[in-house]
């Protein structure tokens, strides 16, 4: 939850956050490299995407 934290706080504050929106491209190192880069959010599509609920518990870090 401490992610979610500095993002709000980021929001509250006017700065300019930075998000991936993946559908298909999506994997288990996936989060663990966009935490690395420095990236606010992700959004994973399941809705348009290929990728069934089984995958989730892999990309939870």
């Amino acid at each position: 939850m401490e992610a979610a934290k500095r993002l709000r706080e980021k929001v509250q504050a006017g700065q300019i956050t930075t998000g991936v929106l993946a559908t298909d491209l999506l994997w288990p190192q996936l989060v663990e490299f966009l935490q690395k880069a420095g990236i606010d959010y992700l959004i994973a599509d399941q809705e348009h995407g290929v990728h069934g609920i089984r995958l989730w518990p892999r990309c939870v870090p």
